[in-house]
């Protein structure tokens, strides 16, 4: 029989919200589960072996830097090309194309470096974010948990709390009860209140 009295608890409301904070807990379990298993293993993939550009992408930025540089070259071939018959000495201008060429040549392959190097470091930023993400799905994880056993724990102190308190509550009706007992029975006895 639940009390439900001022100052005290109703063991079946307390028994009740643990009961509701278990079937949350299943639900916080089962969505936590699903991300996990969406999550995790991308995430550990990306802290064990990220990757940086792909191939394709790698191709497609040193033919672009290629196109570029060749490009410039040529022009460079042709207006040397021009100004060798302008000024009827097509020899005079060998060397500063071979120069452009050289260069043309280095910064291709200083380029092409530079493209090796972003994907480094996108890979590397891959991983650390994969890290820090894996670290906050622990964290969420445990947290999580925490929280359902701490609100578990204080459903079911509450539940015996109430209990108690009934206990008491049942026990203090007892003794009214026998008091009650006690003066009825010295009115039907006027006299033996006296004796006793």
């Amino acid at each position: 029989m639940p009390f439900f009295g001022g100052g005290g608890g109703d063991p079946g409301a307390a028994s009740k919200q643990q009961g509701t904070d278990n079937a949350y807990a299943s639900t916080f379990g089962s969505n936590a589960g699903g991300a996990w298993n969406a999550l995790f293993p991308t995430l550990t993939q990306n802290a064990t072996n990220p990757q940086g550009f792909s191939a394709e992408e790698k191709a497609t930025m040193n033919t672009a830097s290629s196109q570029s540089l060749g490009g410039s070259v040529a022009g460079a071939v042709g207006q040397g090309t021009l100004a060798g018959e302008r000024t009827k000495n097509p020899g005079a201008f060998g060397a500063s194309l071979d120069a452009a060429s050289k260069h043309a040549g280095e910064t291709a392959s200083h380029n092409a470096l530079g493209v090796e190097e972003a994907s480094s470091n996108l890979a590397h930023a891959k991983q650390q974010q994969a890290l820090t993400e894996l670290g906050g799905l622990y964290g969420t994880n445990v947290n999580g948990l925490n929280d359902m056993l701490k609100n578990a724990n204080e459903a079911l102190g509450i539940y015996e709390g109430a209990k108690e308190h009934q206990s008491s509550v049942m026990g203090n009706l007892s003794q009214l009860g026998q008091f009650g007992a006690g003066v009825a029975k010295t009115i039907a006895n006027p006299g033996g209140f006296a004796n006793q």
